[in-house]
C-alpha cells in the first residue's frame, strides 16, 4: 500500500515544504477567513478609486508615503501605509519586481496543495 501511495498525508508533506502549519492551512480554508477576505476585496474596491485619484494628483507618480499625505491633505481621509500598499500593489499594479515573485510562488504552492485536496 506504501508503494501505491508515497504520499498518503499530502496536507501534511506541502504544509511542510511551504513552511506552513497545518492548522494555518485549514483556518486559511475555513468559511470565516473566506469571507473576510471577500468583505476585505470590497472594501479595498471602494478604496481604489480614491487611491487613483490620490496617485494621479498633479500628475505625478508617488509612493505610498505621498499618497498618505495627498489622502489626508486634499481629501480629508485616512487610511495606514500597509493598507494602501495592499491596494496598489493588487489594483495599480505599482508592486516592486520581488514581491511579485513571492507572491507567484506563493500562489502556485496554494494551488498545488488546493489541488491535492480535490483528489
Amino acid at each position: 500500500m506504501m508503494r501505491a501511495y508515497p504520499l498518503q498525508r499530502k496536507v501534511h508533506v506541502l504544509c511542510e515544504i511551504a513552511g506552513v502549519s497545518r492548522s494555518g492551512y485549514y483556518r486559511y480554508r475555513s468559511e470565516n477567513a473566506q469571507l473576510h477576505r471577500q468583505k476585505q476585496e470590497q472594501n479595498d474596491e471602494n478604496v481604489k478609486a480614491i487611491l487613483l485619484k490620490a496617485y494621479r494628483y498633479r500628475g505625478r507618480k508617488k509612493g505610498a508615503r505621498q499618497i498618505k499625505m495627498t489622502l489626508e491633505n486634499q481629501y480629508g481621509v485616512t487610511y495606514n501605509l500597509k493598507r494602501i500598499r495592499r491596494v496598489m500593489q493588487t489594483y495599480i499594479q505599482v508592486a516592486c519586481y520581488l514581491y511579485d515573485i513571492l507572491l507567484y510562488v506563493c500562489y502556485h504552492i496554494y494551488l498545488t496543495i488546493s489541488s491535492s485536496l480535490i483528489l
